[in-house]
């Protein structure tokens, strides 16, 4: 039975980022559903996203971009309908890790960059759990969107959907990256998520690393590159139960 591919998305954007990749999955024949992740809490999000799966019947290969490979990883720990995970320049804490700890102080994302580098919201309130996150426009267009278009990135920033900040300070579950078959795409050209520090997650894992010359959207930069990513894993490792058959 041909898994259905679940694409989710991270900080800062909405399932419309898939649309490259979700038109060429499907021309390929394959059931693709781009789920909307709530950005609100690592295991809020996780939770959400466990819901869903449990409306789709047969395996499933996850794919998650950034903060969303975090979500897929804490989401499917006892989901026997898994069959791979994809993680598209990821963050994928393992139990006990923030997001916040795991990419390090010079990223976007880190927590000595909340009141220099993100704008938050309300402004008074500068470390409230639920304050909203969001990028100011040269960070984005210059960093979190670099290798794009300028007037895609421009569009992408002022269409962002805001993080909550409880959500990159949240610790992590054991995540299935653990126990689940893996794949990395690296972007080597990722400003936000170093990819050497993508690499020591793969590492970990033990997941299959890929390497592509794209940024940190190079799901939306190189579609390719993560469509031929998502099939080897369709086809390395073929359905989980026999039933489906």
């Amino acid at each position: 039975m041909t898994p259905t591919i679940v694409l989710v998305h991270g900080a800062w954007s909405d399932t419309s980022a898939w649309a490259p990749v979700l038109r060429r999955l499907h021309s390929l024949g394959y059931p693709v559903l781009a789920h909307p992740c709530p950005l609100r809490s690592l295991a809020g999000d996780a939770v959400h996203l466990q819901q869903r799966l449990e409306t789709i019947d047969g395996p499933l290969v996850l794919v998650g971009h950034s903060y969303g490979a975090g979500v897929v990883a804490n989401a499917v720990t006892d989901d026997p309908d898994v069959q791979a995970l994809v993680f598209v320049n990821g963050l994928v804490p393992t139990e006990g890790e923030t997001i916040t700890e795991l990419v390090g102080h010079d990223s976007i994302y880190s927590a000595d960059a909340a009141d220099r580098a993100l704008d938050i919201v309300p402004r008074h309130h500068r470390r409230r759990w639920d304050s909203d996150c969001y990028l100011p426009e040269r960070t984005f267009v210059d960093t979190f969107a670099s290798g794009l278009r300028r007037a895609h990135r421009q569009v992408l920033w002022a269409a962002q959907r805001p993080i909550s900040l409880g959500a990159l300070d949240e610790v992590s579950a054991m995540p299935a990256s653990d126990r689940l078959p893996s794949w990395f795409l690296i972007g080597t050209e990722d400003r936000v998520l170093p990819p050497e520090t993508q690499e020591a997650m793969a590492a970990r894992a033990g997941g299959t690393v890929v390497h592509h010359r794209a940024g940190h959207l190079g799901h939306l930069a190189d579609p390719d590159a993560v469509v031929r990513v998502v099939t080897a894993a369709v086809t390395e490792t073929g359905p989980v139960r026999s039933e489906w058959a």
